[in-house]
Order: C-alpha cells, then structure tokens, then sequence
C-alpha cells in the first residue's frame, strides 16, 4: 500500500495520462555511522552516543525533505526513511540524475567542511553521503513478472532494479567524498592540513 500511495502521489491531477513515463528509485546512506556514534570513550560517552545518533536521524530527515520539497513531491513517496538511510519512489525526469549529483556535492562538502558557507567539521571526514538513482521501468509493478540474476536466481524486476540501486549505494559507500575529488579545488582541500588552534596540536 505504500507503494500504491507513492505512485498516486505522483498524478498531479489523478488520471493515469498524468504519470511520468518511467519511475526512479532514491536511496541514500551515511557511511561511516558506526565510527562516529560509537567512537566516544570520553566521560559521558552515554550522552554524546544519543546526540550524535539523533543528528544522523535529522540528517537523514533533513536530506529526505529537502528532496522531497525540491522535486515537488510528498511524504508518501518516501517508502523507508530509518537507521540512516532512506528509499524515495518518484517519476524519471530528465534533469533528475544531474540535480542529486549537485545535491550530493553540497551536503558532502558540508559534512567535511570545505569550501561551503555552511562549513561543518564536527566530524572530520567521519560521516558522509552516498546518494544514487536508479530507473525502474512500469512493467516491474506487474506481478508475477520475474528476471534471471547471475547464478540463476529467479526473482521479480522490481528486486533486479532495487539490487541495482544497492550495488551503487555500496559502490559510493566504498569511496566517500568522491565526488569532491573530481573538482581540482575540493581535491587541493580535502588533502590540505587542518589549522587547528589548540595548545595540544601543532598548527
């Protein structure tokens, strides 16, 4: 029911001729959880565990309605949004795969803390954003309606394509920030020394 209730979210005026012509599945992750929720072994390490597992929620959240709002859809459309990840069903528009590799670009940029007026280095490079997209043609709805896998596996199209989307999720899960690498400022950035102003550190 929740993909049904996604799907007639996005028929602006409720008839069939209204729905794109192909739809696409968005996943994001935040790799690097685990280091930064529990790599605390400071006096009330309780409580910064909880805060900083709050913040992965917000972010999370935040990302998840900042694309919503964007791309003009609803909450509806977001199938699973829990444990710092998040599934969006939407139409496949042109301009879409261009938007969420601009929108990838920003939030990493912020979570290093470089070369963004909204800079944050809490973390150091610890959490970051893995975000990709993947089209998922109409037929995959219908049931029963199956493809092969390698190893003979039988399963339907819509698991073919929501495989697919995983394999890129782990593929950008692999090599964090590398988006950032491909620009010649945020490579000279992210390689350049931290100026810390501490009396425990040299600068």
């Amino acid at each position: 029911w929740a993909m049904v209730a996604a799907i007639m979210a996005l028929t602006p005026d409720g008839t069939p001729e209204s729905l794109p012509a192909d739809l696409a599945l968005i996943g994001l992750d935040l790799p690097g959880i685990q280091e930064t929720v529990y790599t605390i072994t400071s006096r009330g390490a309780g409580k910064s565990v909880r805060g900083r597992s709050a913040f992965v929620q917000l972010l999370v959240h935040a990302i998840t309605e900042r694309i919503v709002h964007e791309l003009g859809l609803c909450r509806a459309n977001v199938l699973v949004a829990a444990g710092g990840n998040a599934l969006l069903l939407c139409g496949w528009t042109t301009g879409l795969k261009q938007y969420l590799e601009e929108l990838d670009l920003e939030v990493n940029r912020t979570l290093f803390g470089s070369q963004s007026p909204q800079a944050f280095a809490g973390f150091r490079g610890d959490l970051a954003l893995a975000l990709a997209v993947e089209s998922v043609p109409w037929d995959c709805l219908y049931y029963p309606n199956g493809t092969l896998l390698a190893g003979d596996t039988y399963v339907s199209v819509w698991q073919y394509h929501e495989k697919r989307l995983k394999d890129q999720l782990r593929q950008a899960k692999q090599r964090p920030f590398g988006a950032l690498l491909a620009n010649e400022n945020d490579l000279r950035v992210f390689f350049q020394p931290d100026q810390i102003d501490s009396s425990r550190f040299c600068a």
